[in-house]
């Protein structure tokens, strides 16, 4: 192909997209709930069929049930598993990924096959196998929500019961355990998780007597790297797992073994990029293709990448493999986004050019292949690929595409008709900040990387200060208001002037994974959290337990803050309204915060108390600190928490107060009335929560991010 570099040395679209066998739930335990033995083995997997060694797969990896993605969960709401994650990989072998860190390389710089040199981090394979399984997305008790210390050796099993009680879509489970998750799920730990509601055969193309032949096709998609026989970049590729990521800066730093740097030794690392790879893999396989019929397709889609953004496009492919994007007319109304990570749309999207999704996001996809000008009677091939914010194929690449769809050239009966409304009931709702006037609200900012430090959270309190809350004339937001403070720290404090003019001083409550729980959270509350990113790469934010809407997302002046005393000279200020994209209207959980820029997000916290973590879902973030802790328990509980913050007792017991009511909360569903929230009325008592819970201020208009 004309367009593949030779230093990829594999052939794209010749093997087929492989679909993971679904995991069998007919296992019933003593009281009747289905319950099901998950291995985790290490095992040899072919990405490639270039990659095999006489016939049979050659990459070691680790695998649940030994394949990867692992088996798929496809369960109907409101049924009950438990599941036996046992760690059956063996041990006194090396861990099946080779990390390695290069020099800094210049921004656009393609990712490369091959080491280049740089030196094995030893300590990375010494890993033992220590895994645990987080069913992201999922309402679970903190149990068996994966928390991150709770890894198992060999041996050893993790038991997990999940409720699946919440509304239909695409979860999905991959390794969780502290520190390693970044090179656990790069060898293979991660499997897709559908739940199935009442509304979801509305929205499965079906063919056949009585509908028996279904029309829908998970989509993992990931990358990765592979060393090559002499680790040089254009030599032929092996079948080795290559974790391959580029310094901050150059220096002694740069894996090479030079003074100042110990393979065996992490805390001499440097900083680093998060992973990318030249790879394109979906559902395990590289740049697989797929065969379809001249019909309508139902696609769940995940970002399973370290910390890959993809923005998507398919393209016309004529048979010397030339690409041509279909045109407006050949696109309209064939590839409608009708769900997000947590649940449906509202109504449909007509997706005409470009998808953006990040790591971990889903998107729940319809696409009608007898459209994008292909013809009956002629067989045609369509390619998906990474494209530009001009929507063209990314120069950033040595080869932008992802997979192949080759369309039959006989036509079908399709009877299939998307439904005009997809969440084909009044469940759906905008959430509306005014509709929960008793919300908590949580601030997190989110510091620049640089050459010496990874980015991290700083978890922010709210104190009393003078001038607070006192918004600057009409139209007028100076960004650089002194307010008595300008030029230096401003007291240790962190000060933010948000959309409205209204001036707020926080302090730094908490800043690593092992510092005290801030955020204690009662069961069955509204939260609003703010995330402000001060500088650096794009981050996706998931929270577990909760699925949120996105309420605004605005830019930011920060120059105001002080990265060595990490408080600020002059307030962070609003800059300028953003834009919540139309798919984030709907139900997610994880949300992109892009740098200078503060994304407000508000969601319920149901299903399960215990302790659970918010983190950045790119991996190597995780890893490197980017994840804290929270905990989620019964409003008259918590009251006697003894780790609970400045005011939070007090708090607690006006939480308690507030919540007394019926024992049985509403499950989700019809709205009591319109602009409500499914499970309670805008002054439901039950639905209260948070840090500082406040009724809306008459006299002046709130922050968004914190009105309480």
């Amino acid at each position: 192909m004309a367009d593949l570099p030779k230093q990829l040395g594999l052939t794209p679209f010749k093997d087929a997209l492989p679909v993971p066998a679904e995991a069998d739930l007919s296992e019933k335990g003593p009281d009747g709930v289905a319950q099901v033995t998950v291995r985790l083995k290490r095992t040899k997997v072919s990405l490639h069929s270039e990659l095999d060694v006489r016939g049979k797969p050659a990459t070691e990896a680790f695998a649940y049930d030994g394949t990867v993605p692992g088996p798929t969960f496809d369960v109907v709401r409101g049924t009950r598993i438990r599941v036996i994650w046992e760690n059956a990989i063996t041990t006194g072998e090396k861990y099946p990924v080779r990390h390695v860190w290069v020099p800094p390389r210049p921004p656009g710089t393609p990712s490369r096959p091959g080491s280049e040199g740089a030196a094995t981090a030893t300590a990375v394979e010494a890993i033992r196998p220590w895994s645990v399984t987080h069913q992201h997305g999922g309402y679970t008790d903190g149990g068996s929500d994966g928390w991150t210390d709770d890894a198992v050796y060999t041996g050893r099993a993790q038991l997990s019961e999940y409720a699946n009680d919440q509304p239909g879509t695409l979860l999905w489970y991959h390794d969780h355990a502290m520190g390693i998750t970044r090179w656990n799920v790069f060898a293979g730990l991660f499997g897709a998780y559908i739940l199935r509601d009442e509304d979801d055969e509305a929205l499965t193309p079906t063919s056949g007597a009585d509908g028996g032949t279904v029309h829908e096709v998970p989509l993992i998609l990931g990358d990765r790297n592979l060393e090559t026989t002499d680790g040089r970049p254009g030599s032929p590729p092996t079948a080795q797992l290559l974790h391959k990521v580029v310094a901050l800066a150059d220096g002694p730093a740069t894996g090479t073994g030079s003074d100042g740097v110990d393979p065996d030794d992490p805390t001499t690392w440097p900083s680093t990029l998060p992973f990318t790879g030249p790879y394109q893999t979906v559902n395990g396989r590289i740049w697989p293709y797929l065969e379809v019929e001249r019909r309508w397709y139902r696609f769940r889609v995940l970002n399973g990448a370290n910390a890959r953004t993809y923005t998507l496009r398919l393209f016309k492919e004529d048979d010397g493999g030339n690409l041509t994007a279909p045109t407006p007319e050949e696109v309209r109304g064939a590839v409608l986004q009708v769900g997000t990570d947590s649940g449906r749309l509202g109504r449909p999207i007509d997706i005409r050019g470009r998808l953006t999704i990040s790591p971990a996001e889903r998107v729940d996809l319809l696409v009608d292949f007898k459209k994008f000008g292909t013809e009956a009677g002629k067989a045609s091939r369509l390619r998906l690929v990474m494209v530009d914010d001009q929507g063209d194929p990314t120069r950033g690449e040595l080869f932008p595409a992802v997979m192949q769809f080759r369309v039959s050239a006989t036509g079908v009966t399709d009877s299939f008709t998307p439904p005009a409304d997809p969440a084909l009931k009044a469940g759906y709702v905008r959430v509306r900040h005014e509709d929960h006037p008793h919300h908590g609200h949580r601030m997190v900012l989110i510091t620049q990387p640089d050459a010496f430090a990874h980015p991290k959270f700083l978890e922010l309190e709210h104190v009393a200060a003078p001038g607070d809350h006192s918004p600057h004339a009409a139209g007028a937001h100076p960004a650089h208001a002194d307010d008595g403070h300008a030029g230096h720290p401003e007291g240790g404090h962190i000060r933010i002037r948000d959309h409205s003019g209204r001036l707020r001083t926080y302090r730094k409550a908490a800043s690593t994974f092992m510092d005290t729980i801030n955020f204690v959270v009662p069961l069955d509350g509204w939260e609003m959290w703010s995330f402000l990113n001060l500088g650096g790469p794009m981050h996706p934010m998931h929270i577990h337990l909760t699925r949120f809407q996105a309420l605004r997302r605005d830019t930011y002046d920060v120059s105001g803050f002080d990265r060595v005393s990490e408080t600020t000279r002059h307030p962070l200020a609003f800059a300028g309204a953003g834009v919540v994209n139309p798919d984030e209207e709907g139900w997610k959980d994880v949300i992109r915060v892009g740098p200078g820029t503060m994304v407000s997000v508000m969601g319920r916290f149901t299903g399960g108390t215990g302790r659970y973590m918010y983190h950045c879902h790119l991996l190597e973030h995780e890893d490197m600190g980017m994840m804290r802790p929270f905990n989620v328990a019964p409003p008259e509980i918590a009251r006697f928490g003894h780790t609970m913050g400045h005011g939070a007792a007090a708090t607690a017991v006006r939480i308690a107060r507030e919540a007394a009511g019926p024992e049985e909360l509403p499950r989700e569903g019809p709205p009591r009335a319109a602009g409500r929230e499914p499970g309670g009325s805008a002054r439901d008592p039950r639905l209260v929560g948070g840090a500082e819970p406040q009724a809306p201020d008459a006299g002046a208009e709130e922050s968004e991010a914190e009105r309480g």
